[in-house]
């Protein structure tokens, strides 16, 4: 056989291992979507929550229902179960994005932070009652693709300005 015969074989086989885990990895996308969705109808129709906006994040999903100012968080957790969380803006005291950094080490010596880098963007939430804050994340250095930071800050930013507007800013933004 001669070597350019066997170099496009090769090829051949390459690109087709490329699409198919290409192919594979897409429905498996597709499928956990459909799975979030579906788990935020559910868990909206047990609630009685009808949602005006919805986003989907990389392992969760939020829906807002503007009638009964509630945001229902849905957070995906383990291969087929979901944690769920409520929350009642009427009772949030502040909602805000924040950044949140953390040290980078030079040969993993604490000693030795050479800089701080983005660990995660969230839209967090305070009560008026002091419980412990809720944090939706949009943005995590281990999942997210750092060329989407932009955008996922973006994306935290237009939810927290909804959901102050939406609230008649009732909900003290802080600085």
């Amino acid at each position: 056989m001669s070597t350019i015969a066997f170099s496009v074989i090769i090829v051949l086989f390459v690109v087709f291992l490329f699409v198919g885990f290409t192919y594979i990895n897409n429905k498996q996308r597709k499928k956990a979507v459909n799975m979030l969705l579906e788990e935020l109808s559910k868990s909206g129709a047990e609630n009685n929550l009808t949602f005006s906006s919805q986003e989907l994040l990389n392992d969760a999903i939020i829906g807002f229902d503007a009638m009964r100012l509630k945001l229902l968080i849905l957070q995906k957790d383990g291969e087929d179960a979901y944690k769920l969380k409520i929350v009642d803006l009427e009772s949030v005291r502040n909602c805000s994005v924040k950044k949140i950094f953390k040290p980078f080490y030079e040969d993993n010596s604490p000693e030795k932070s050479i800089e701080n880098y983005l660990d995660k963007i969230v839209l967090q939430f305070e009560f008026a009652d002091n419980r412990e804050s809720i944090e939706v994340n949009f943005y995590r250095h281990i999942t997210n693709n750092i060329y989407e930071m932009q955008d996922m800050e973006h994306k935290a930013r237009k939810w927290e300005s909804m959901l102050l507007q939406m609230t008649g800013n009732t909900l003290r933004k802080s600085a």
